[in-house]
């Protein structure tokens, strides 16, 4: 959202949201016999997505992560019908520990935002770990240390893990996933003749049963996890001054 224009973004989003539902392809909706139904409830998830790394550095990543949790969580306080979805907690911690943490009414009001579940913290772990290199380990040690801030400091613990990411994914994660609380899991990324057949035979929502037999109910994304229309809705790309290039000139 604009500084100068502070509910620009919202507005605009709402505005993109209605375009692209226009222009949805007629077989966007795909679940379910929709021919008697009267009334069909479309929702919008305004949710992160913010890598920890990528091409640019931790720091460099964290300013613009940092001005998305300001900007968002200032016009939650003056929007009570509004919800924003967070799912990278590496940000989200350092975010809190350094600029909310020692200012106690943000601290308690950020706090009470995450008990009315309209900051909805998703996933739990630092980062929304891949899963074809790392060791089990290496996957426990991303939860734990991310659902035991979330734990210490706002009392929750997420029971959705929000993979939209990672390039693949693993046949061990049920498992892992459930050994943690986790009891679903919303994917995206696979092969296009995959997800285009399940989107053939409306199966984008399953029950995965992974090696170990344990079983999670999931969904998939029926396109990608950002807008189908390339709009930039925040003019705001500079990070403390050390972004020299808007991210809609790279």
């Amino acid at each position: 959202k604009s500084m100068k224009y502070p509910n620009m973004s919202v507005k605009a989003l709402a505005v993109v949201v209605l375009v692209c539902l226009l222009l949805l392809p007629s077989n966007a909706i795909v679940e379910g016999d929709l021919t008697s139904v009267d009334k069909i409830v479309i929702y919008g998830i305004p949710h992160s997505h913010t890598d920890a790394g990528w091409y640019w550095t931790y720091d460099y990543y964290f300013g613009l992560a940092a001005r998305i949790l300001d900007s968002v969580t200032d016009y939650l306080h003056t929007h009570s019908d509004k919800k924003f979805t967070w799912s990278d907690h590496s940000f989200f911690r350092k975010w809190y520990y350094e600029r909310v943490a020692s200012n106690s009414d943000r601290a308690k009001y950020i706090r009470e935002l995450v008990k009315e579940g309209r900051f909805d913290l998703v996933n739990g772990g630092l980062v929304q770990n891949d899963e074809a290199c790392p060791l089990a380990k290496e996957i426990y040690t991303n939860f734990d240390e991310g659902m035991k801030f979330l734990s210490e400091e706002f009392g929750v613990r997420p029971k959705t893990v929000w993979q939209l990411d990672p390039f693949g994914h693993s046949s061990a994660m049920p498992e892992i996933l459930k050994s943690i609380g986790i009891d679903k899991v919303i994917l995206n990324r696979m092969s296009d003749a995959y997800k285009n057949e399940l989107i053939k035979n409306q199966d984008l929502s399953f029950i995965w049963t992974g090696d170990g037999d344990e079983e999670i109910y999931t969904k998939v994304l029926h396109g990608h996890y950002g807008m189908d229309i390339n709009l930039y809705l925040d003019r705001r790309w500079y990070a403390n001054n050390q972004c020299s290039i808007p991210l809609d000139e790279r």
